[in-house]
């Protein structure tokens, strides 16, 4: 049969499929927070005749984004998919958009990494110039990480990309057809 050393790995991912659905459920959830309420959300013109799109709405796609990685790697297993940068970015992009600050710690747990492979990758995008670090104004032992200007910009017309083709296919399936 199975060694003992199998079933306490079997069981181990076990339990780590048990927290991924939780904390994707979580994020499903807080998605849904956003989507009913724009308090605290932003409100940008998309320059298509006066149409306003609360900044929130690519934060709640951000979370969508996270939600979906975690459920393919519930499916697949996460040992080969791991990608604490991307996981990184999309949480520190959504909390900006939220008007909140996230601190190093925060962004290690985003990362699903070990502690010392997510400060690694947090290092790595410092140093590109794509994470800034500032310090807390009460309390100085507390650093908080942000996006560059530039990279907050870029994600977001990714985003915005993202949400045009995503349209097109709706409108495909429904048999219409968007212009990109």
């Amino acid at each position: 049969m199975f060694s003992a050393s199998h079933r306490g790995t079997q069981f181990g991912n076990i339990v780590e499929n048990l927290r991924n659905i939780a904390e994707t459920i979580e994020i499903a959830l807080s998605a849904d927070k956003l989507s009913d309420s724009s308090a605290g959300c932003h409100v940008k013109d998309c320059g298509d005749g006066g149409r306003q799109v609360p900044i929130c709405e690519n934060a709640k796609l951000a979370r969508v984004l996270l939600a979906a990685r975690r459920n393919f790697e519930c499916a697949v297993g996460s040992d080969f998919f791991a990608d604490p940068a991307r996981d990184i970015l999309l949480d520190l992009f959504a909390a900006s958009s939220e008007g909140r600050h996230i601190s190093v710690t925060s962004a290690c747990l985003a990362a699903k990494a070990p502690t010392s492979t997510a400060l690694r990758h947090i290092r790595l995008l410092q140093s590109a110039g794509i994470l800034e670090e500032y310090r807390c104004e009460r309390d100085g032992r507390v650093r908080y990480l942000r996006l560059s200007a530039a990279i907050h910009g870029a994600i977001t017309h990714q985003l915005d990309c993202l949400k045009v083709s995503l349209g097109n296919l709706i409108a495909e399936k429904e048999g219409g057809r968007l212009a990109a």
